[in-house]
C-alpha cells in the first residue's frame, strides 16, 4: 500500500495488478501519480485503473459512483486497478 496526505486526510492505494473495472471517467495523465493525484482531488473518487503501456494518451480512467456496481475484470498484463481508501490522520 501507497500512503499519500493532503491536509489532514490520508490515502492509502491498494494495487490490484492485472484488473480493471469497466465504466471509468479517462483523465489525461503522463505518470501514475498524475492519475492518483486527480483520483485524490475529486472527493467523489474512489480508485483508478491505470494502464502503463499507453500512459502517455489513454493511461489513466478515475471510478466512482459512476461506475455503477461493475465488476472487477483481468486486466491483461496492461492495466492495473488502484482502490483508494481515505482516511483522516
Amino acid at each position: 500500500m501507497l500512503m499519500m496526505m493532503k491536509g489532514d486526510e490520508c490515502q492509502q492505494w491498494n494495487l490490484l495488478a492485472d484488473k480493471h473495472i469497466g465504466g471509468g471517467r479517462h483523465r489525461y495523465a503522463s505518470t501514475l501519480s498524475d492519475c492518483q493525484k486527480q483520483c485524490v482531488d475529486d472527493y467523489r473518487s474512489t480508485g483508478i485503473d491505470w494502464n502503463a503501456d499507453n500512459a502517455r494518451h489513454l493511461g489513466c480512467w478515475i471510478h466512482g459512483p459512476w461506475s455503477g456496481d461493475n465488476p472487477m475484470e483481468d486486466g491483461g498484463s496492461k492495466f492495473d486497478h488502484y482502490r483508494l481508501y481515505r482516511t483522516y490522520c
